[in-house]
């Protein structure tokens, strides 16, 4: 299945074909500051945690669009660049579930940043009529109770600034829409179990964008994925 388009096929029509359906699951704030050290427990004797084969848990259905660069002009009238990932979230788990989105950037310069830091709200309008579609809705209004079935579906987007460093590659970290956790001792004292960190299955998106910082635009014509796997975190 295609997991890279730029437009949903058919906003109107939930049973039409979809782009990029994925499953994924969240992380809360411990999470973010332990990505570095979680991969770097990844290449010690300790082992680490992955998410099991057969989900055990339930899971809310994740599409999302290549990841594009926005131009926008400030009020101080200084041009600046965004990353945006449109995405859509299903609830087919025959309950309603609480949905709370957690995205999170990873550079290749290893840089952490949440998706929607130091984003000014008129950024989002802009990218909402670039895509030209009603139904998108600010990161903060999709928070809460998502309702089950396929009309109850809910689209919002993934904003992050571009670097004003050379990135070459991030990785995307989806986290909210899966219900599988696990326990590992913490990489700051593992001896301690009172210390141990909840992970939680999350979606890692690996993305490729070759370009230069003088042109930030380029990169769309040039961004395309090169992984895309669960892992807890």
């Amino acid at each position: 299945m295609t997991r890279c388009r730029r437009r949903f096929q058919d906003r109107s029509n939930p049973a039409s074909t979809r782009a990029g359906r994925v499953v994924a699951g969240g992380a809360g704030v411990v999470g973010v500051m332990l990505i570095g050290a979680v991969l770097l427990m990844a290449g010690t004797v300790r082992a680490y945690p992955e998410p099991a084969v057969v989900n055990p848990s339930w899971s809310l259905d994740f599409e999302y669009e290549t990841p594009q660069v926005v131009e926008y002009r400030g009020r101080d009238g200084q041009t600046r660049y965004y990353w945006y990932m449109p995405y859509k979230v299903t609830n087919n788990t025959g309950r309603d579930r609480i949905f709370v989105p957690e995205i999170v950037i990873l550079k290749d310069t290893g840089e952490i940043r949440r998706a929607g830091e130091g984003v000014p709200a008129a950024v989002f309008n802009k990218v909402k009529n670039e895509l030209n579609n009603p139904l998108l809705e600010q990161p903060i209004q999709i928070v809460g109770r998502l309702l089950t079935g396929r009309d109850q579906a809910r689209e919002s987007v993934a904003i992050w600034p571009v670097s004003d460093e050379d990135v070459d590659r991030f990785s995307v970290f989806v986290g909210g829409i899966h219900g599988e956790t696990q326990k590992v001792p913490s990489p700051l004292d593992p001896d301690d179990r009172e210390q141990d960190v909840l992970m939680r299955r999350t979606k890692w998106l690996v993305f490729e964008a070759p370009g230069t910082v003088d042109d930030p635009r380029a990169k769309n014509r040039s961004v395309r994925m090169m992984r895309e796997q669960d892992t807890m975190r």
